[in-house]
């Protein structure tokens, strides 16, 4: 689920925000809650192309 954060634009913009600009304005994408798809939602979900990671 980290992974799948990482993906997309949020995680980014918010470090933008907070820790470069220090604007505190975040440009979320998509702007707004009802604008999630459930598709968006079930991709954080989805296993990562290599597999879990291992701890061999």
């Amino acid at each position: 689920m980290t992974q799948a954060c990482r993906r997309g634009h949020d995680f980014f913009e918010g470090i933008r925000a907070v820790l470069v600009d220090k604007d505190h304005a975040p440009k979320w994408q998509p702007a707004r809650l009802q604008d999630v798809t459930q598709e968006l939602v079930e991709g954080h979900f989805v296993a990562p192309e290599g597999g879990d990671l291992r701890f061999d």
